[in-house]
């Protein structure tokens, strides 16, 4: 039965209409569903049912769902006028909101809706800290994860091992590839994550033959790479300018008998254009069309620098046209798309491009917003500077 007959039936239900009487098992349960699904038409017909009822605003298991629903699909603006509805938000809301808003790339208010319970009756679990702290990853700051890891230590949830794969991974993007050790070194349990984390922190910091020590020690400990793994240790050789090393493992993967997939080859690209080895970053993309691995995005995100760094404004033109032909197919209404595309072409003296393309496609660049609490009221903030902007001008 799906989400809309689940909706209609609740609704006809007599026992529910009554306001004074109603049953909460269905109406959470399939907000659970529209949260699980994905299913936000289906949550929004629910949510409006419930406004209708009179009591959306007056029980919190059903507030605190209706947060989940939102955030999980996207809707943070929604999410977060439901979340400042709630008196007492519980640990479900909060994580939501923290998840939902770093995941989105509002760390900042990720980071302010962590804070904002900290001198509440508020109990945190080990998934608030797990979540707040990918927040500080993406804005590198430091000094506040460590804030965040005395308080884990404090409330001992330092030994949980999905609190613990985030400290790893916090102080690695930091470029702290000392206290990630300690922390790795202290876990009692350690699963495929946590190793990962621990080998991608050496790779960031051009320590490849630690990273691959670490490798070769989860192996003898009975823990086989995945995908993920592999990529990354032949994304830091490829990093280094050490394609050899990087085509050796990529065989050793193969013979494994795992299969190379977009996501290897794009590794390999981005490593390669980050250690500046342009012309070997061409040279794997062309292996790659001829073992007919169609290129994605990211594939042509990591190959528009290297065409800079060659000056190549043939190359240039000849990704553009993959961009247009074979990768959105028309949906050049994607940010991403226009700012490659604009990055390249900037200091070229052929800025009408972007202006064609613009005009052909009647495309636009949308500014980004972000919502942030004043005086009790949910207002749009643009975030993007204006010597930030990707402009779509004409020059």
């Amino acid at each position: 039965m799906g989400i809309n007959q689940r909706l209609y039936m609740i609704m006809q239900t007599p026992f529910l209409v009554s306001r004074s009487n109603i049953s909460l098992d269905p109406i959470a349960g399939l907000l659970k569903r529209c949260l699980k699904f994905k299913a936000l038409r289906g949550g929004r017909q629910v949510h409006a049912w419930l406004v209708i009822r009179g009591t959306d605003s007056r029980i919190l298991s059903l507030n605190s769902k209706l947060v989940g629903m939102y955030a999980s699909c996207g809707d943070l603006k929604s999410a977060t006028l439901v979340f400042k509805r709630i008196r007492n938000p519980n640990v479900f809301a909060l994580n939501w909101m923290v998840l939902a808003s770093a995941f989105e790339g509002y760390y900042k208010e990720a980071i302010w809706f962590f804070c904002s319970m900290k001198d509440s009756v508020f109990i945190y679990n080990k998934y608030t800290f797990s979540v707040v702290l990918k927040a500080f990853v993406g804005l590198l700051d430091l000094n506040k994860g460590k804030e965040v890891h005395c308080m884990v230590k404090q409330l001992g949830f330092e030994s949980d091992v999905c609190v613990a794969n985030a400290l790893v991974d916090m102080y690695s993007k930091c470029g702290c590839i000392g206290y990630a050790r300690r922390v790795f070194d202290r876990m009692v349990k350690r699963d495929i994550v946590s190793w990962t984390s621990m080998i991608s922190g050496y790779c960031n910091v051009n320590k490849i033959e630690e990273a691959l020590v670490l490798f070769e020690r989860m192996r003898l400990e009975g823990l086989e790479p995945n995908d993920f793994t592999w990529n990354v240790l032949i994304s830091g050789y490829a990093r280094r300018g050490d394609s050899d090393g990087a085509f050796s493992l990529l065989s050793k993967m193969t013979r494994e008998g795992l299969v190379p997939d977009l996501v290897t080859w794009n590794a390999m690209i981005a490593g390669f254009v980050q250690g500046e080895r342009a012309g070997d970053a061409f040279k794997l993309f062309q292996d790659m069309l001829v073992l007919g691995v169609k290129p994605n995005l990211v594939t042509v995100a990591g190959l528009l620098p290297a065409c800079g760094m060659i000056s190549s404004i043939q190359r240039g033109r000849a990704i553009h046209g993959l961009i247009i032909e074979d990768v959105t197919r028309g949906d050049l209404k994607k940010p991403g798309s226009f700012a490659m595309l604009s990055a390249f072409y900037e200091g070229k003296e052929v800025r009408y491009n972007m202006k064609k393309i613009v005009e052909e496609r009647k495309a636009q660049k949308e500014p980004a917003f972000s919502q942030v609490e004043e005086k009790d009221e949910l207002v749009g903030v643009e975030i993007e500077k204006e010597n930030n902007e990707v402009g779509l001008k004409a020059g």
